[in-house]
């Protein structure tokens, strides 16, 4: 065992941990605008553009098409 390991027994976390002292409903919010905002993909931003403008018939009166899916599920899963 190093030193490190003698004297700190806790695991070291890598730095993509999200840090804990934010309260994790802030965090999630903050990523999910970041995706929805996110234009990287060119492609995949001219996509949603275009099935936005030109919709399915099915589906002419949804405000929603061509927008981004919003996360879902528990935000604080029982461990």
């Amino acid at each position: 065992m190093n030193a490190r390991a003698e004297s700190d027994s806790r695991p070291e976390q890598p730095n993509n941990i999200l840090p804990l002292n934010r309260p994790v409903l802030e965090i999630l919010q903050t990523l999910q605008n970041e995706v929805a905002n996110c234009c990287r993909c060119p492609r995949l931003r001219e996509h949603c553009e275009r099935i936005a403008a030109v919709k399915r018939r099915a589906f002419r009166d949804c405000e929603y098409w061509g927008k981004a899916v919003p996360s879902f599920g528990d935000p604080t899963p029982a461990s």
